[in-house]
């Protein structure tokens, strides 16, 4: 189903419609009741703010995962260094780790270094 939408253009319409519904309820049919209409539009006023807030509020949070995903993946490529060192002198246990950490890149470009 697809919804009439309200725009910058046609809100002064709509508010002028709703008004002159408010004023001249006589012509209408009675099942059309002008306060309603008013009700709908001062929800949909009201809900501009909340509406922009919850974007600004998603805006913020989606760059909170940006940076959280990008400090977690540097800690892990360091990490990989680490055992990759470790490997390369002999730490027993770390070759095991090392190869399986290594898995991701075979085939690929050698993982970025993080930034300090």
């Amino acid at each position: 189903m697809s919804l009439p939408k309200i725009s910058v253009s046609n809100k002064v319409f709509t508010e002028d419609a709703i008004q002159a519904a408010l004023n001249n309820p006589e012509i209408l049919p009675g099942f059309i009741k002008p306060q309603d209409l008013k009700t709908d539009l001062d929800l949909f006023h009201a809900l501009d703010e909340l509406v922009l807030l919850v974007q600004q509020m998603g805006e913020k949070l989606a760059d909170t995962q940006l940076l959280a995903g990008s400090e977690a993946y540097a800690s892990a490529l360091t990490i990989y260094k680490i055992f990759a060192a470790a490997a390369g002198t002999g730490v027993a246990g770390s070759k095991t780790v090392y190869e399986q950490l290594r898995q991701r890149f075979t085939g690929a470009a050698a993982p970025a270094t993080p930034a300090a």
